[in-house]
Order: C-alpha cells, then sequence, then structure tokens
C-alpha cells in the first residue's frame, strides 16, 4: 500500500485507496467516480465474489472497465493455493460468467505465465508444499527476459487469467 501511495505522488490522475471489496460501506461516495479500476488477485478471496464486482461497477462511470486478474486452472488448486487462501482458480468460462452476472460486458480474456504452470502444479499438487523456495524464485526470476519471449508457446494456458469487464 506504501509503495502503491508513494507511486500515485504528483499523478492527479491516480486515486490509491484501500477498500474491502466485500463491504458496500467502503464504495459509498465512490459511485461512477471511476474509468478504470484494477482487482488484483482479490477476487478469489472473498467470500462472495458478485458482491465485490456490484461494488466495484457501481464505482465506474458509464463505458469506464474493471481489470480483474484471477488464478487460473481448477485443477492446479492444491497447497499453495491454500497457503494463499484461495477460494478457488477460475476458467475462462467462470470469470466471464462472474464478470457478466455482476453487469459487465466482457471486453477482453486473456491469459498469462504459462511457463509457471509445471512449477505450481509440481510444488502444490505433487510435492504439497505451501511454499516456493528461495532457489527457485531465484531462477524464475533471473529467467524472466528470456520466459518472457517463450511464454507463448507452451501449449497451455497461463497461470494468471484477466478479464476486461465494461460497464455500459
Amino acid at each position: 500500500m506504501h509503495y502503491l501511495r508513494s507511486y500515485s505522488f504528483g499523478k492527479p490522475y491516480l486515486r490509491v485507496l484501500k477498500i474491502d471489496a466485500s463491504d458496500p460501506k467502503h464504495f459509498e461516495g465512490l459511485e461512477q467516480r471511476f474509468d478504470t479500476a484494477l482487482m488484483v488477485n482479490v477476487l478469489e478471496h472473498v467470500p462472495d465474489e458478485q458482491v465485490a464486482l456490484r461494488n466495484l461497477r457501481q464505482s465506474l462511470e458509464r463505458g469506464g472497465r474493471a481489470i480483474i486478474l484471477v488464478p487460473q486452472h481448477p485443477a492446479l488448486h492444491g497447497t499453495l493455493d491454500e497457503a494463499l487462501e484461495h477460494r478457488e482458480r477460475y476458467t475462462p468460462q467462470s470469470l466471464e460468467r462472474a464478470l457478466t452476472s455482476a453487469g459487465f460486458r466482457v471486453e477482453k480474456m486473456f491469459d498469462f505465465n504459462r511457463v509457471s504452470v509445471p512449477g505450481w502444479w509440481l510444488n502444490g499438487k505433487i510435492m504439497r508444499k505451501r511454499m516456493f523456495s528461495r532457489v527457485q524464485l531465484k531462477l524464475v526470476n533471473s529467467s524472466i527476459p528470456i520466459l518472457r519471449r517463450i511464454d507463448r508457446m507452451w501449449p497451455w494456458g497461463g497461470l494468471s487469467l484477466i478479464g476486461i469487464g465494461v460497464k455500459d
């Protein structure tokens, strides 16, 4: 939160708020105030995704966009997800259904980070770990320039999914 606030300093078009997406009270006074809202790794944690998405939608002006990032691949749900308190992992269809049920028109949907799927599967499903080792994280981080270039070549969907919903 501190980093985001410091990043937004001097940018009057950028507003950083700490809100509970599930609490309608946190959205009071924010009705139709924003043209874009980001929800990054939040939806999989809230008890009722529809309440959170409707709250977010009401804060957007007409034509506003909600950019939602969620974990993908329900079959990968394992000990890593449990440690992160993920309620679920999404499919493109389930995220699209959630967005349209909340009143959004889905403009675009795409995944990314395909290269991390085998590591998530190995650590969270097979080895039943609750975190990655520092060595694994350093290896992946140092390989990012190469991995970014070949990420789309893998035959499976990415570890994460992004949906862009528009308030018409």
